[in-house]
């Protein structure tokens, strides 16, 4: 039964979670673009760390692969492939659950995307323990590792930094049918995943 003091509980988890200190538990990992001929760092806490600690806290803590009508635990265009994941937790014991869901490309070891039909299964068990790791994130437990992702380069940015130059280039159609595509799929496969509940 969802009450006031359930919801604030459920805002001081996340607070509770992002606040744990895992500065000396990350890893780093350089990768090389040969194409492009530039490296990069990325930083990630390790999938065993991250749930360990989400355990540990929340022992009720749960989690998701989502999988094919085939059983197949990632999902496809036909060029590329991703997986799905998600974590639930309940904030207090008499809350109800919380999920939150993760969808990640599988990419090779220089954090490219994989051709769907060079897909191993040790790819996508990489993809899923990466995507199981930002779920948890998503509730707080290393957040911060995962700040700046989302710029160029993977650096985090600034106040005071300079603001990005506008795309210039149009999406080409071929790129724009298959994100369409893509988002039509990610919907179905919400709907289906909604109906089956929480694993």
């Amino acid at each position: 039964m969802i009450n006031e003091e359930n919801c604030k509980n459920a805002e001081n988890y996340f607070t509770r979670l992002y606040s744990i200190g895992v500065s000396d538990k990350i890893e780093k990992k350089t990768i090389e673009n040969e194409k492009k001929g530039t490296k990069r760092t990325l930083s990630y806490l390790s999938w065993s760390f991250a749930w360990g600690e989400l355990k540990k806290l929340h022992p009720e803590a749960k989690y998701k692969v989502y999988e094919t009508e085939n059983s197949v635990p990632y999902f496809t265009d036909g060029r590329f492939g991703w997986v799905k994941v998600s974590v639930s937790i309940r904030p207090t014991p008499d809350a109800e659950f919380l999920k939150h869901k993760e969808i990640l490309p599988i990419m090779d070891y220089s954090h490219q995307p994989i051709p769907a039909d060079k897909i191993t299964s040790s790819d996508f068990n990489t993809a899923i323990q990466r995507a199981l790791t930002k779920a948890i994130a998503r509730h707080g437990l290393g957040l911060s590792v995962y700040e700046g992702e989302d710029m160029p380069g993977g650096q985090k940015q600034s106040v005071q930094a300079p603001k990005a130059a506008p795309k210039t280039t149009a999406e080409s159609p071929e790129i724009a049918e298959r994100n369409r595509r893509i988002e039509e799929k990610r919907v179905k496969h919400e709907g289906k995943a909604q109906t089956e509940g929480v694993a």
